[in-house]
């Protein structure tokens, strides 16, 4: 009994093929690496800009727990509240000197002290939390060359996981399309201007081979 043994063609698009989920594989790895940093890094800049937005709008002397608070009517004050009403800020909260916190807003259930759980390096660079769900930023607030508060703001990056894998989908839509187009013609192209001919001069071969036997 003949073991099996693929045409020619077969063989051929079936190393093109692999080779084609290989590429993809790497490449699809390397572009959607390198979006997603991208991506975040604009995402830990637009969150130091609204924090610094909201750092310097703070007054001159920094309340201290528990004798005073930030003020609600104050620019800082309303700001950070509007800055809660939008879905992408989930805590921004002000501590005093002696860590305690003075002002915060942001979604309900979400944690207060959540902008400042990462080291306090982590956090002036921004830094992704566990889980991946959002970046916390942080900043000191210097009065008199001394640091008298630290801000903290937390930024959800579900928007960001929408959009990432949106553009999966449709990256791996046109790969399907593309890797169907390619096999198509490949295997016409291979069948009329390789494996036909190359059979055809094993064919004739094989009859001269044969006739000298």
């Amino acid at each position: 009994m003949k073991g099996f043994r693929p045409s020619l063609t077969f063989s051929i698009l079936t190393s093109l093929a692999c080779l084609l989920i290989l590429t993809w594989i790497l490449f699809s790895l390397f572009a959607f690496k390198t979006a997603e940093r991208d991506l975040y890094a604009q995402k830990r800049e637009h969150a130091r800009i609204i924090l610094s937005a909201f750092v310097n709008q703070l007054p001159d002397e920094i309340p201290l727990f528990p004798n005073t608070m930030l003020q609600l009517d104050s620019p800082a004050a309303t700001y950070g509240v509007k800055l809660a009403d939008g879905r992408a800020i989930e805590r921004l909260t002000l501590l005093d000197a002696a860590g305690k916190v003075v002002f915060t807003s942001g979604r309900e259930g979400v944690d207060i002290y959540l902008p400042f759980s990462i080291s306090e390096k982590l956090s002036a660079e921004g830094a992704i939390l566990p889980g991946g769900s959002s970046i916390a930023i942080a900043m000191s607030v210097n009065r008199s060359g001394q640091s008298a508060a630290r801000a903290g703001l937390v930024v959800s990056l579900a928007d960001e996981k929408i959009r990432m894998e949106r553009s999966r989908q449709l990256f791996l839509s046109y790969f399907a399309l593309d890797f169907i187009l390619l096999l198509g013609i490949g295997s016409y192209i291979l069948s009329r201007i390789v494996v036909r001919p190359v059979e055809r001069l094993l064919s004739a071969t094989e009859r001269i081979t044969g006739g000298y036997c």
